[in-house]
């Protein structure tokens, strides 16, 4: 697959459009005013924990404290540890954290203070290629001191790379870990800034052919597009997409389209793009027409597997609807570049004039 990155840096933020095959399938804006903060990793202090939810809050010094799934581990008040940030905060709700931390290359991902793994991104398909990876990583594992402790994923990227290359990664990140001067740190305190958004897609898409797009309108077309609540399909269908703080609605109409069936086959293969576009999350429900066949499905998931987010689909439901999930990591384009209307306050109308006094 022919994989292009267009880069634009503007005054106020940084855009970033993903191309698959010359078609924009990923959009990213991060405003100068407001950083992305995963990967971030801090020294915090549990300040409340809730065994019933298998949940604790930990202070980080941030606005809001962060949540913290406590479900594989043991945590009281007032304890002192490492946490990473690996979901923004969003609305009212503060960041999501984990005590299982990372630090990336471009071809390797360390995990630190995890028991002897290696791990090989599910991407790289071919076992010969897979073996290769993982011989590389276990000998160079070999070599070092107190490997007990050491765990690596190998990336995507790394396929077809050398062994050179590959262990230089390894080297800078245990070097880059030992820097950190996490133990004398106070708590509340930012131990470790991931990259900004620019210098993580020169990391993360290593090999690709990565562009600066400042003189070229294509990025703001798309980001244009991508904001309209209806997206015309080539049969003469289109889908109508509606975002709301509980979940996002997505309708697939006929329109002038004489097909159905093509129709639901079109939509299926489109909702994974706009998904991606927009950076949709949470709960997702689809209303395809009137029934939908498994080669609608089929499809759908096929557009999802390529997604680098996490989702799920379950079954259908009694009413005909397909309902997934998308994991959240950072906010929707619409949340990042669109403010409540002081008119309608959100809901999208507003009242008709008349002359009723009411």
């Amino acid at each position: 697959m022919n994989k292009e990155v267009l880069i634009k840096i503007r005054s106020d933020d940084t855009r970033v459009a993903i191309l698959e095959n010359g078609v924009v399938q990923d959009i990213i804006i991060e405003p100068n005013t407001k950083t992305s903060l995963v990967g971030n990793i801090y020294k915090g202090q549990v300040c409340r924990v809730l065994p019933k939810m298998q949940a604790a809050f930990v202070e980080i010094g941030l606005k809001r404290t962060a949540f913290l799934d406590t479900a594989d581990i043991d945590l009281y008040q007032g304890q002192v540890l490492l946490v990473q940030v690996i979901k923004d905060p969003f609305a009212s709700k503060g960041a999501r954290v984990s005590t299982q931390l990372s630090i990336a290359a471009p071809y390797i991902i360390y995990l630190v203070n995890y028991p002897n793994h290696i791990g090989i991104s599910n991407r790289i398909k071919s076992q010969a290629e897979r073996q290769r990876l993982k011989q590389i990583v276990s000998e160079k594992l070999a070599t070092m001191l107190n490997n007990q402790h050491s765990s690596f994923i190998v990336r995507t990227a790394a396929e077809g790379i050398s062994s050179d290359v590959l262990c230089a990664d390894i080297d800078f990140l245990c070097q880059l870990w030992d820097q950190i001067e996490y133990n004398s740190a106070p708590v509340y305190s930012l131990i470790y800034k991931d990259l900004s958004l620019e210098e993580r897609i020169l990391r993360d898409f290593a090999g690709s052919s990565i562009k600066y797009d400042n003189d070229n309108d294509s990025i703001e077309n798309e980001i244009n597009k991508a904001l309209e609540r209806k997206v015309e399909l080539k049969s003469g269908g289109y889908l109508v997409i509606d975002q709301t703080e509980a979940m996002t609605t997505i309708d697939v109409n006929t329109g002038s389209a004489l097909n159905l069936e093509q129709t639901n086959l079109e939509a299926a293969e489109a909702i994974p793009r706009q998904l991606r576009l927009r950076n949709l999350a949470g709960i997702i429900i689809i209303d395809f027409i009137d029934l939908i066949d498994s080669q609608v499905l089929k499809i759908l998931k096929q557009g999802l597997a390529g997604d680098s987010v996490k989702t799920y689909i379950s079954d259908i439901s009694s009413l005909g609807l397909v309902q997934m999930t998308r994991k959240r990591t950072r906010e929707s384009l619409k949340d990042v570049l669109c403010e409540t209307c002081p008119t309608c306050g959100g809901n999208g109308s507003i009242r008709k004039n008349n002359d009723y006094n009411i």
